[in-house]
């Protein structure tokens, strides 16, 4: 008798006397039509063959099989007893003394549905031995189910995730930031943006842009969930796509603060008026020679509604001397 066939007979013995409630398959469906009420012996199992299901339930289990997605970021906000490849994908199981029914769910790129009570997963080669090992050796961490990660048929996004939200422009340490469950509207949007940002800043951003921002979309859609009153999806995306661009970019952690926002501002308008200085002048010497708006316009490289937006603006204080009343202006400002 080989190794492996020794170590699936044992595993198979040992999650029998567990409690294992075995479904008999041919491939992955069950030669029992009424499988649930039908539990094999423990001989009968072993004479059956590798192709077993198992109800997760039944050995205090519940899991989620996962068929489509990576699975890094699931596992890691919770942590599983054992996760199992499958054909497709993967089947991550936790400790649990609830019995679940079959609920679809999508979390963090991952879609697939709960196996737990009313359900059964196909233990694959090798499947049966990793996870009665896993029974018996004490888990470094907790590996409980994680309940509050579904509400009703919906998953929810686990507490155990960054659950930072600011009230306010001024958070510069993710420390400082409230869960993102006690927002409320009026707050939202600076929570989600703080929340994401401080996130994006530490993630390794992979080689694509486009994966990158779809994972960024993706997890603001999640902390977006989480609010008492989520924000409309188009709002999300914005938010998402603007901090998945800055944080491609390199960019970093700012100072949002209403101080740091008001001297950038100072800052960005001087730039912006420096700029337009030159023009404006070069305008209002062109408007002295006699020149037309649309002649101006030409000359300058400027659409005529800038051109009548500058003159407007520099002499609409100025005293009418085209003949009329009401507006200000002077005879630079007159109508061709």
């Amino acid at each position: 008798m080989s190794a492996a066939v020794h170590d699936y007979q044992a595993a198979v013995i040992y999650l029998h006397g567990r409690g294992a409630h075995f479904v008999l398959c041919q491939g992955k469906k069950p030669i029992w039509g009424k499988w649930q009420r039908r539990r094999p012996s423990v001989d009968l199992c072993l004479v059956h063959g590798p192709q077993l299901g198992l109800i997760p339930f039944s050995i205090g289990t519940s899991a989620l099989d996962i068929d489509y997605g990576e699975i890094g970021e699931l596992v890691e906000a919770a942590p599983p007893l054992i996760t199992l490849p499958t054909q497709r994908g993967y089947h991550t199981y936790y400790k649990d003394n609830k019995p679940r029914g079959n609920e679809k769910f999508t979390l963090f790129g991952c879609h697939g549905e709960v196996r737990s009570a009313k359900g059964y997963l196909r233990l694959y080669d090798g499947g049966a031995a990793k996870l009665a090992d896993a029974l018996q050796r004490p888990p470094a961490a907790s590996t409980a189910f994680p309940a509050d990660l579904f509400e009703a048929a919906e998953v929810r996004v686990p507490h155990t995730l960054p659950v930072e939200a600011p009230r306010r422009f001024n958070v510069l340490n993710p420390a400082d930031l409230p869960p993102l469950e006690t927002v409320l509207e009026g707050s939202r949007n600076n929570a989600l943006f703080d929340h994401l940002r401080f996130w994006a800043y530490a993630q390794d951003k992979g080689r694509h842009p486009d994966e990158w921002h779809a994972r960024v979309r993706r997890l603001a859609l999640q902390y977006n969930a989480v609010f008492p009153d989520p924000l409309p999806v188009r709002e999300v995306e914005a938010t998402a796509y603007s901090i998945a661009t800055w944080t491609w970019a390199g960019g970093g952690l700012i100072d949002h603060s209403p101080v740091a926002q008001h001297r950038r501002g100072v800052k960005s308008g001087k730039v912006r008026r420096a700029r337009t200085t030159k023009r404006d002048a070069g305008i209002f010497a062109d408007r002295a020679a006699g020149m037309t708006q649309r002649q101006i316009a030409d000359r300058r490289g400027v659409s005529q509604q800038t051109v009548s937006y500058v003159l407007r603006r520099h002499f609409t204080n100025e005293p009418n001397q085209c003949g009329g009343e009401g507006r200000g202006g002077n005879d630079l400002f007159c109508s061709e």
